[in-house]
């Protein structure tokens, strides 16, 4: 009777989340939006986007992403879920991990809080050249490799752009992550370092072709245990990115000249709850600093940006199948200066009302859980507006789940341990 009741329980879940609705913007994994973290702060699948070697540490899952990439397909569109499988195969080859139809660019709950030009906070990858390329091509594949303390990504994808039919895109990445061990006074480091490559051909002008469009990574990890129940991690990361497009009867219009550095730096400190979950806390500072129109030297802009954000998470499990999670952001200190050749001084956008950067008042709740029957694992996110709405709005005999208003889930993934 009680594996009974968890099968039902899963049945209901998974109905719920692909009936309830999710946003059209492709996101993180629904576990580290509900916490409001960084994925350099908790242990999370997702760092395998970051340090390949990470793979070694989810071997043997199937991990199925049901957001939408961000074409409004929406739950059930066919053509925006995506996901793969890590594979282990033996201490003698190692462990593999494949994954199809991963969007080009995705972003984290702190997002909202900053608008689209932080990169490093708000999109732990993104396309080659930088987050705001406007002709990027999604991912066919990603091929993993991991053995010992390395482990190696290779990415490929090969197909019309986003920016139109007319252009044809093909990117090529390769990423390495190194597990270092010890180091200091830290019992766990690691480093990792990538390049990606984007060519564009613009087939209805004559063959134009892009005249560089790449993106250069690298970061490190560190942890060390404070005591029993407490460890604390400092990371760093750091990209350059360049997109440049001929103008003129090239097919790109105006043409496009921009290169672009961003700097992260962070740290956390994590509490375990024995072992039913944890309490984490984090701060991470970011500076992006970019030259864009450098094809014409007297209007060349200047770009400086700065941000301080503050979160803290908690997860916990409720009994063996079900875990809840909820999370808080809030933007401490966030600049935007720029300038053009020329002008007189720097001007703040950051300061404009209604500008999407003016986001200092700003904070970020969110909250989500996770229904686990065997082998099979449920994380959502869910919409907080819509919980709100409907708690406040109970009435007796009626319950929050049927107040009238239903609660929906922004983002839901599904696994499975093999």
């Amino acid at each position: 009777m009680k594996f009974e009741n968890k099968k039902w329980v899963l049945r209901v879940a998974l109905a719920g989340a692909l009936s309830l609705g999710v946003a059209s913007v492709a996101k993180a994994d629904a576990r580290l939006d509900s916490l409001a973290t960084d994925v350099r702060q908790v242990d999370d699948i997702d760092i395998i986007w970051l340090y390949p070697n990470q793979i070694l540490s989810y071997k043997n899952t199937v991990d199925f992403r049901l957001n939408p990439s961000g074409n409004a397909s929406g739950v059930g569109g066919s053509n925006t879920e995506w996901g793969g499988v890590i594979h282990d195969l033996g201490d003698d080859f190692g462990t593999i991990a494949t994954y199809v139809n991963r969007p080009s660019a995705e972003t984290t709950g702190t997002s909202t809080l900053l608008g689209a030009n932080r990169n490093l906070l708000t999109n732990y990858w993104q396309p080659a050249g930088g987050a705001g390329n406007p002709v990027a091509t999604s991912s066919n594949l990603d091929l993993f490799w991991a053995k010992s303390d390395l482990g190696l990504h290779l990415n490929y994808a090969d197909n019309l752009t986003d920016g139109g039919a007319a252009v044809q895109g093909q990117t090529w990445g390769l990423s390495a992550g190194l597990n270092t061990g010890a180091f200091m006074s830290f019992n766990q480091t690691q480093i990792h370092l990538g390049y990606t490559e984007q060519w564009l051909t613009n087939t209805a002008a004559n063959g134009g072709h892009d005249q560089g469009i790449y993106s250069i990574t690298g970061g490190f990890l560190a942890q060390t245990d404070l005591n029993p129940n407490d460890s604390a991690r400092v990371y760093g990361d750091a990209e350059f990115d360049a997109f440049h497009t001929p103008g003129n009867n090239s097919g790109f219009g105006a043409g496009v000249n921009t290169n672009a550095t961003e700097i992260l730096v962070g740290g956390s400190i994590k509490h375990n709850i024995a072992s039913r979950g944890f309490v984490n806390t984090g701060l991470a500072f970011e500076y992006d600093g970019s030259q864009s129109g450098l094809n014409n030297p007297n209007a060349v802009t200047n770009n400086n940006m700065y941000s301080l954000i503050w979160n803290a998470g908690v997860e916990s499990s409720l009994n063996s199948f079900l875990t809840a999670r909820a999370g808080l952001a809030k933007a401490i200190y966030n600049r935007a200066y720029s300038a053009t050749a020329g002008a007189a001084s720097w001007t703040d956008p950051s300061l404009n009302a209604g500008n999407a950067i003016n986001a200092n008042k700003n904070v970020s709740f969110n909250i989500g859980g996770s229904i686990n029957v065997e082998n099979w694992t449920l994380d959502s996110n869910i919409n907080v507006t819509t919980l709100e709405n409907s708690l406040q709005a109970i009435a007796p005999g009626t319950g929050i789940m049927f107040a009238g208003t239903a609660i929906a889930t922004t983002e839901t993934d599904l696994r499975y341990k093999f």
